[in-house]
């Protein structure tokens, strides 16, 4: 009785002490973990001479020979002590003393750092003691390896610790979130698993569990990378390309292993290697991109007849081999009249005759209208605009138009999908297009020949003009000659009668 008497003694003269609610704090591993320890009551304007102030960390931990080991102390001299454990990643904002924040930062947060963590401030002779339980999560990954296109993959989210009841994970890929099918779902008791079955290439990138508390997220991010292809996304794809064009069968895929070797075959026939950076039996018009190890897409420039056939680009695994087959198709546009067509004939154009690609849709487009269009009356271009698609296999343009002038495209679909089209360029002459462009050429002429004549004409006059102005006067003499006053009528009469009654002559005379 008296132990603890003296117990209680030393305590109250020690101080008050102060007990915080208990607080969880959950981080991913290798994140940056924030154990909070407030206490507001310090006066702000003495905590930053540390005369009074004091504060300590301790993690439990039953590895040591205490209960508690130190993990950081502030000493009220300023002095700051790091445990060994944490030395280089534990650290406390000191400038945020005087606003009465004393939390505990560690950073990169390592799964072993999980636990009990205890933050006393000593003012005083009061304290203030905040319980911080730190939860750490991560996403593991069932296979050792990098998975591949195919495999079965099973993601665990791990927390330490338990969870508070009611809590549920999400799991969330790309920012979307996962919504249980035949392709993924989550399993356990906070659904913490995730199954995803038959991975493919585009599985690939940010997987993530999030844990939600009140207002807060914390999530635990895993980063996958399927190898596989990422284009074509199915086994088998049918590409049809018009003879004398330039068609590229894509090949994207996911191979960052080194070990991995790839390359293209056509029909059994070995492709030289993507590292030999040769182009394919020596053929100029066969190219592999190689821009990085994702892209070898091939490009076959003017192609021929006989680079119809299947080709395969494929991923050779040390375990198994991973291929996509690309069935190229060439095919022409037949017509009924070879070369240029005359305008009023009958002309027929047949998209793959030889019915080896095994389309099951055709479209006719007439993708260009002959630029002499533009100077057509404004019911003529509409008119051309109006007649540019036709479905069926079979084009048949009877009697053919001026309108028919130009390319037509034959696009070839299957199941649905366009797989290609093939280019025909009808050419067309003694049409009545060239009639009419001929007349309306003519008649611009016209007018310019007219109007040059006239602008001739103008300047010829105003030489004219200028000349005279400029030509000296016939008679100089005349210009010194006196300007006699203007005949009015009184002197006109005077002179009449002076005629007619003529004065005598002086006989003095």
């Amino acid at each position: 009785m008296l132990i603890i008497l003296g117990f209680v003694l030393t305590s109250w003269l020690a101080g008050k002490v102060h007990s915080a609610p208990k607080l969880d704090v959950y981080a991913m591993v290798g994140s940056k973990a924030i154990l909070p320890c407030f206490w507001l009551k310090v006066d702000y304007n003495q905590v930053t001479t540390y005369r009074k102030l004091s504060v300590l960390w301790r993690r439990k931990t039953l590895q040591s020979r205490g209960d508690f080991s130190t993990v950081l102390s502030v000493e009220n001299s300023g002095l700051v002590k790091k445990g060994l454990v944490v030395l280089d990643r534990t650290f406390i904002l000191e400038s945020h003393f005087h606003t009465g924040n004393y939390s505990l930062r560690i950073e990169p947060v390592k799964m072993e750092d999980a636990g009990t963590y205890i933050c006393r401030v000593d003012y005083g002779s009061e304290s203030i003691q905040q319980e911080v339980q730190l939860h750490l999560m991560r996403v593991l990954p069932s296979l050792q390896r990098s998975p591949r296109e195919g495999d079965s993959l099973m993601l665990t989210c791990e927390i330490t610790g338990e969870l508070p009841q009611g809590i549920m994970l999400q799991w969330y890929h790309e920012k979307m979130q996962i919504v249980d099918n035949d392709q993924y779902w989550s399993t356990g008791t906070n659904k913490e698993k995730l199954s995803i079955r038959d991975l493919r290439s585009s599985y690939s990138g940010q997987w993530s569990c999030q844990l939600k508390q009140e207002n807060r997220v914390t999530e635990a991010v895993y980063m996958l990378d399927v190898i596989g292809f990422l284009n074509p996304v199915s086994q088998e794809v049918t590409i049809c390309a018009g003879v004398g064009s330039v068609v590229e069968l894509p090949c994207h895929v996911n191979d960052r292993e080194p070990s991995i070797i790839s390359g293209w075959t056509r029909q059994g026939l070995q492709v030289e290697p993507l590292q030999s950076r040769m182009n394919w039996n020596t053929d100029s018009r066969i190219t592999i991109k190689e821009e990085g190890r994702g892209d070898l897409t091939m490009t076959i420039s003017q192609v021929l007849e006989s680079d119809s056939g299947i080709y395969s680009c494929f991923l050779q695994l040390p375990e198994k081999r991973m291929q996509r087959n690309i069935v190229l198709v060439v095919a022409k546009v037949s017509a009924s009249i070879s070369g240029m067509v005359k305008e009023g004939s009958s002309l027929k154009l047949v998209c793959d005759p030889d019915e080896v690609t095994g389309g099951d849709g055709f479209e006719w487009t007439h993708t260009e209208v002959i630029s002499a269009a533009d100077v057509l009356p404004t019911w003529q271009s509409a008119n051309l605009q109006s007649k540019t698609s036709y479905w069926g296999k079979t084009l048949t343009l009877k009697p053919v138009s001026y309108t028919d002038a130009g390319i037509w495209m034959c696009s070839v679909s299957k199941g649905g999908k366009r797989i290609g089209h093939i280019d025909y360029n009808l050419e067309i002459s003694g049409s009545l297009l060239g009639d009419k462009t001929s007349e309306v050429t003519g008649k611009v002429l016209t007018a310019v020949i007219f109007s040059l004549i006239i602008v001739l004409l103008v300047v010829l006059l105003l030489l004219i003009a200028q000349r005279r102005r400029q030509r000296p006067r016939e008679f100089p003499a005349l210009e010194n000659a006196i300007k006699l006053p203007p005949v009015t009528k009184e002197v006109f009469r005077k002179g009449q009668s002076s005629k007619m009654n003529p004065e005598k002559p002086c006989e003095m005379c």
